[in-house]
């Protein structure tokens, strides 16, 4: 900062000791003293002119005159206080409507889901073409063929919604829940927050009651305490053991607050009893298409020996899709370019408040154009004061973001999206 006053100084000296030079030549050539110093400063040429075109030709320059033209910028928008806030407030709503609508398109569509490697789950549901039924839920005795035939994945796991009563520590409560086979942790790739998932044992007939709790209910009905585990709990009258915290990823898949093993008795069960949806881990180097051939085959062998599911067959199904329906998909992209045209709408008219502001300004452009301004400088000078109304309005916009965020969060229904919650991330501030 010194050195640059210091050369503004030696600049000033220069242009002052130039002219008294020029100004004493011409009083030597018979000149008076008032016209000679004009006839300097004449051939000279415009003083703040050639300030400004020196000063470019400094490093440091163009630094100066950004932080001139923004300090300029502020006083010239603190002059006009009415247009400043309806301009700030109405990129304020536009930019704020935008952040919010794309939070909800990044944590759904962009952000992968919250398991491990999901492009490598997919849910295994049943068709039938006859009834125009694309999609339905899985047999529970076709899940077990399924289970003890398959070559392309890994594991499959299912899950039943089921319902609770909880008893024994405080009020009784009816809870919404689900029977899980224990593959379908490692399916998922997920761990309890605390404690274990249900080893295969417990999936057996006669096995001990164990049971998983739900963050949710964790978090409500215990305070959160880590003690719970290995304690019993009441549920349905019978004791049962708590061995684990569910993380709220595993409520994606079926809203509940308990979890307990699935337990299949062969004998009670029938080939067209649709209860439990599937999901499995395709294995490494197996393409979905595979996966698709493979379960087309198995279910041709299966309707062979079962006459009764001949009509059924067996649909793949990406775990993106599962969560987000076509219907989900299209109504967030219609949402997000309705924002959009609400952006460009607030665009276009603070650009025509903007020309009609530009109008009453004219005296002064002329004014500064007329003191050695180039029209570069004015046109950085106009870029500037935009940049300026536009930040104050990208942070305001972002405040209201928050809040539509935080409000989108504590209207929507649970399980509508397939995330806990909504979030503000790093991709969503840069958007906004």
């Amino acid at each position: 900062m010194k050195r640059r006053n210091r050369m503004l100084e030696d600049l000033d000296e220069d242009i002052r000791d130039h002219i008294e030079r020029e100004t004493q030549d011409n009083i030597e050539r018979g000149m008076a003293p008032e016209e000679a110093r004009y006839a300097a400063l004449r051939k000279f040429g415009n003083v703040t002119q050639v300030k400004e075109e020196t000063r470019e030709v400094w490093n440091a320059a163009w630094l100066e005159q950004l932080a001139q033209d923004a300090r300029y910028a502020l006083r010239i928008l603190r002059k006009s206080p009415g247009f400043t806030l309806v301009a700030v407030l109405t990129l304020a709503l536009a930019i704020g409507a935008n952040t919010a609508i794309f939070s909800v398109v990044n944590a759904v569509m962009l952000k992968p889901l919250p398991f491990q490697q999901p492009n490598r789950i997919v849910q295994v549901a049943e068709k039938n073409d006859k009834l125009n039924l694309p999609i339905f839920a899985a047999s529970v005795l076709n899940f077990l063929s399924w289970r003890e035939q398959t070559q392309t994945f890994k594991e499959l796991g299912a899950l039943a919604v089921s319902n609770y009563t909880l008893t024994g520590s405080g009020e009784p409560e009816q809870l919404t829940g689900n029977r899980i086979s224990p593959a379908l942790t490692r399916v998922l790739g997920i761990s309890p927050l605390v404690g274990r998932a249900f080893t295969d044992d417990e999936e057996k007939l006669g096995a001990a009651p164990v049971a998983m709790i739900g963050e949710g209910l964790w978090k409500r009905r215990f305070g959160a305490d880590p003690g719970i585990i290995g304690r019993t709990i009441t549920l349905d009258g019978t004791p049962t053991i708590v061995v684990g915290i569910a993380p709220a990823s595993l409520n994606l898949i079926s809203g509940g607050d308990v979890y307990t093993p699935l337990t299949i008795d062969r004998s009670k069960e029938l080939r067209l009893s649709h209860l439990i949806i599937v999901f499995g881990r395709l294995k490494d180097g197996v393409s979905f298409p595979q996966a698709q051939a493979e379960m087309n085959a198995i279910s041709a062998r299966m309707g062979q020996q079962y006459p009764e599911i001949r009509d059924w067959g067996i649909r793949l199904i990406t775990m993106f899709d599962t969560f987000v329906s076509p219907d989900l998909k299209a109504g967030l992209l219609v949402l997000l370019w309705a924002v959009g045209f609400v952006l460009l709408i607030a665009c276009a008219n603070i650009a025509n408040l903007l020309l009609a502001r530009a109008a009453t300004r004219q005296n002064e452009m002329a004014l500064r154009a007329a003191i050695g301004a180039s029209r570069s400088r004015l046109l950085r000078q106009l870029l500037v004061e935009s940049v300026v109304l536009s930040i104050a309005g990208g942070v305001a916009g972002f405040l209201v973001a928050v809040w539509a965020v935080h409000a989108i969060n504590r209207m929507l229904p649970p399980n509508v999206l397939p995330i806990p919650v909504v979030e503000m991330d790093a991709t969503v501030l840069w958007f906004g």
